[in-house]
């Protein structure tokens, strides 16, 4: 089975419909139902944050953000307009709560991190 992870943007988004078709033939219709917000424990783990929104300035000269509660920094997944940012190359973590982005957003872009809490 192929897995497809949609991040929605902007934030607000509360349903997403999808219709998978082939020629002449329509095969799934799906709707996509928002069920937590900001920083709400995602599906797995109760420790498992998923689309929060971090704390600070998306202004196109800050790259310094800090989520919510304290990481297991290798769980730390980074998703900039949708777009999943590569650990490293795209972004770092210092401590437990701070990432460090390798360009700063500007201030019509979407910045949501997914984690798990320590």
């Amino acid at each position: 089975m192929d897995t497809i992870e949609i991040q929605l943007f902007p934030p607000d988004i509360t349903q997403l419909g999808i219709t998978l078709t082939e020629p002449g033939d329509k095969i799934w219709e799906i709707t996509l139902n928002k069920l937590g917000g900001q920083g709400v424990p995602g599906n797995g783990s109760a420790n498992d944050i998923k689309n929060e929104i971090p704390t600070g300035a998306i202004n196109g000269s800050n790259a310094t953000f800090f989520s919510l509660y304290n990481f297991i920094p290798e769980s730390v997944e980074v998703f900039l307009n949708g777009l999943k940012l590569k650990n490293i190359t795209e972004y770092n973590t210092a401590g437990n709560t701070q990432i460090t982005l390798n360009v700063s957003p500007t201030s019509t872009e979407y910045l949501i991190i997914n984690y798990t809490k320590l």
